[in-house]
């Protein structure tokens, strides 16, 4: 099945990371460009009940500094 893992800024849901069942590569969904101030926190969030053969999973986050 797939996985859905929610992306949370300072516990607000902002957007999703999607794995489908057939592939290795995940789909990335967001509501818009977001910011982040010092002292805000980014947090991955796995689905309830996680997917037990979820594994060696690594994301990578690209970001710019203003």
């Amino acid at each position: 099945a797939s996985t859905v893992l929610n992306l949370q800024k300072n516990g607000s849901n902002i957007g999703t990371i999607t794995f489908t069942d057939a592939g290795n590569t995940a789909a990335f969904a967001m509501a818009g460009a977001q910011s982040f101030a010092a002292g805000d926190r980014l947090a991955i969030i796995n689905q309830d009940p996680a997917d037990a053969t979820l594994a060696d999973l690594s994301i990578t986050l690209k970001g710019k500094r203003d």
